[in-house]
């Protein structure tokens, strides 16, 4: 839009606003506001409404007032209270986000919307601890395709990885901010961390003859004690740590623990916290994903096969198998049994993808397809090197992360 060489500063309407001088902050108005020549430059640099809008928010509402941004914020979030309030998010809190300065103001978010009445289950990644503790060792992490084959030095690390990482957690949801109320009385929001043997788990043993070690299949989620401590007011650590029946320790892989939480507690979401976003080939972040889409997506993977078998795709049997296409897509998670699929490298392969993202964030993607086709009925992957990432994906229509779920459950 031109500007008129007679008033060099604004369009004519702008220049209407109550608080502008004859040259748009050129007087005192802005100074008691405490802006100054800072101030009134930036004004005086504004060419079109929208600028202005932007630096100073000296738009009004219909009945002239002064619109506020904190205001407005709180009025768009509303609606998001009341449907988060009491509701069960699994969150994957990925192993390069645990490993990053990320992870503090990612837990300091948590615990401000556990006190509005979140609850919350959170499974942290392992691996690159693991792998970093293994190294300070001599040693080198084994893998079978994209699984870890848990030998001694690897169950151990594993172990050290998974106790470590949970004291982190807990020392960065200590700390709680204090109220001052009129009265001289301090009010603190106490957050309760609860921890346990609340993961089962059965030894994968041999697999067309690889010996997988200390490595373990998810079994069963001990959904009651879970829920105890959740309406207890807890935030519940869920280690990938599990407990055979015979008392050994086995080294489970961090999404299916996930996962099996989720479809087993009854999860309303499952939000993956990773360390970039999900793109698109031009390179812009992927808003919504049905569960069709992230097929498609994982299928072009070296996974392929063991998600086909994982989703009920492919019979590993070749016995009685059903073409109905329902029975394509019967992901499920008994829980005290386990997956209806042999594993082999798992649908979730893990964590050395970390290695090389050419692949993208396929554990993530084959995690939300299943979980999805279980029942939970949204999952969020988001990039935790965003400030107030989960603030910012829960409270606002468009979120900034990418939303898989089922067509009719689109955004």
């Amino acid at each position: 839009m031109a500007v008129p060489r007679s008033k060099p500063f604004f369009p004519l309407e702008h220049r209407h606003s109550w608080w502008n001088t004859a040259e748009c902050g050129g007087g005192g108005t802005l100074r008691g506001f405490g802006m100054g020549n800072i101030g009134a430059k930036l004004v005086m640099n504004c060419k079109v409404n929208e600028q202005c809008r932007r630096y100073l928010d000296c738009c009004t509402d219909d009945g002239g007032r002064k619109k506020d941004e904190f205001v407005e914020r709180m009025r768009e979030a509303w609606p998001y209270f009341e449907a988060h309030g009491g509701r069960t998010f699994v969150v994957v809190l990925c192993a390069e986000v645990i490993e990053s300065n990320s992870l503090g103001p990612i837990l300091e978010d948590i615990s401000l919307l556990h006190g509005l009445g979140i609850k919350f289950v959170l499974v942290p990644g392992t691996h690159v601890l693991i792998d970093k503790l293994l190294a300070e060792k001599g040693c080198k992490p084994n893998y079978v395709g994209r699984c870890r084959i848990t030998d001694p030095n690897s169950l151990k690390a594993s172990i050290d990885s998974a106790g470590r990482i949970s004291q982190i957690i807990q020392s960065k949801l200590s700390p709680t901010p204090s109220l001052n109320i009129r009265d001289n009385t301090c009010w603190h929001h106490n957050v309760t961390v609860a921890t346990g043997n609340f993961l089962a788990a059965k030894k994968r043993g041999v697999v067309e003859g690889i010996d997988y070690g200390a490595t373990g299949d998810v079994k069963k989620i001990d959904v009651s004690r879970i829920h105890e401590r959740l309406d207890n007011g807890s935030i519940v650590i869920l280690s990938n740590i599990g407990y055979s029946s015979s008392g050994e320790l086995l080294n489970c892989n961090t999404y299916e623990v996930a996962t099996a939480c989720a479809m087993a507690i009854g999860a309303e979401k499952l939000i993956c916290i990773i360390d970039g976003p999900i793109l698109d080939e031009m390179g812009h972040v992927i808003r919504f994903l049905s569960v069709e889409d992230a097929d498609r997506l994982i299928k072009q993977s070296e996974i392929a096969v063991n998600y086909e078998i994982a989703i009920g795709e492919k019979n590993h049997t070749n016995s009685n198998s059903n073409s109905d296409s329902d029975s394509r897509c019967s992901a499920t998670f008994r829980n005290g049994i386990g997956f209806d699929f042999d594993h082999g490298n798992g649908f979730a392969i893990g964590g050395q993808e970390r290695v090389c993202r050419s692949n993208g964030y396929i554990s993530e993607l084959a995690a939300a397809a299943f979980v999805c086709r279980g029942g939970v009925k949204r999952v969020h992957l988001v990039d935790g090197n965003i400030c107030g990432v989960l603030l910012k994906e829960l409270f606002q229509r468009d979120g900034v992360g990418t939303m898989v779920a089922k067509k009719e459950e689109k955004r």
